[in-house]
């Protein structure tokens, strides 16, 4: 049983290493990840004959059908296939691709709403404090006037006191 990189089995097979992830997130592939060097390495389980074709020639015709999709007929059909290959590789990688640029930009129409709804609480927060500072300024206004009018108040009641003291002395006097 050998263990090889994704990397390793990727060139042996010559795959992309993104196909082989996907091989291994579908389960195709016995993996496991190890820590090599300080760092974690997914490596995959194969036998000892797997890459060697004299002994498995069972696996020569599935690595040849698996990589070119059919046995080549000539020389020139080779590289047809590998294109072909990559590109569909390509076309994978540019469909994920698309795929999280849908969902980057839902997030940021999200976060563009959140953001209209931070700036209208802040603005209104704002208003709500201009409006709180007008109405304890316009309070502060009313409780002078409050007291002044308190004052003139005592004032009168005070002069009605005395009008009165004045008016019981003056009977008085007339008896």
């Amino acid at each position: 049983m050998k263990k090889l990189t994704v990397r390793e089995y990727a060139q042996k097979l010559q795959r992309s290493e993104r196909t082989i992830r996907k091989w291994i997130e579908d389960g195709k592939l016995r993996t496991r990840t190890e820590l090599i060097n300080g760092r974690k390495v997914t490596v995959i389980f194969v036998d000892d004959e797997e890459f060697d074709p004299e002994s498995n020639t069972e696996y020569a015709e599935l690595a040849e059908d698996t990589i070119f999709g059919k046995e080549p007929t000539n020389a020139e059909q080779m590289p047809n296939q590998l294109n072909h290959n990559i590109q569909a590789d390509i076309l994978e990688v540019i469909k994920q691709m698309q795929e999280q640029n849908a969902e980057l930009i839902k997030d940021v129409k999200i976060y563009a709403e959140l953001a209209g709804q931070t700036k209208l609480l802040t603005d209104s927060e704002s208003k709500t404090k201009e409006e709180y500072f007008r109405l304890q300024q316009e309070l502060a206004e009313v409780k002078a006037e409050l007291k002044m009018k308190n004052q003139r108040i005592e004032e009168l009641e005070l002069l009605l006191a005395q009008k009165k003291n004045m008016n019981v002395w003056f009977k008085n006097r007339k008896l």
